[in-house]
Order: C-alpha cells, then structure tokens, then sequence
C-alpha cells in the first residue's frame, strides 16, 4: 500500500525589477549583469549543457532580496496510486 503525502506550496509575490533573459545557462553565476536584478532560464529556449533546452522556466532574483514576501502557504496531501 503506498501513503498519501503532504506537501506544501508556498505562493509568493516578487518584484523582478528589470530581467535578463538567459540564453546559455551558467550555473557558475552569483550576480546579475549590471543594470539588471533578474536572470531567466526559459524553458525550450536558454541551452543547458552544450545543446539541451531547459525543460523548465526558472527565474533567479539577485538583488533586493526584500522585493519578495510570501502570499499563501498552501498545505495539500498528494495522492499516490
């Protein structure tokens, strides 16, 4: 028999301030480039490893990290089958 397992989601409000659309992945990046606050991997679009597409949309918030508060933390119960 496999268990139900709870799980919780935490909804949260960010302010992105201006975004830098990344076109190769660079897991080695700690900073945004200059005159921006946000770095984003699209999904099918930024390269990852060579010639593999993201599989998905990741935004990572460099600076003022006081932009982001959370909204809603949702408590559910996945079910398995």
């Amino acid at each position: 028999m496999v268990e139900d397992e709870p799980a919780v989601l935490l909804l949260a409000r960010v302010g992105l301030g201006k975004v830098e659309l990344l076109e190769q992945a660079d897991p080695e990046k700690d900073q945004a480039l200059e005159g921006y606050n946000t770095a984003v991997a699209k999904r099918g679009y930024t390269n990852r490893h060579g010639h593999v597409k993201q599989a998905h949309n990741e935004v990572i918030k460099y600076t003022d990290r006081m932009a982001a508060y959370p909204e809603f933390i949702i408590h559910f119960v996945m079910r398995r089958t």
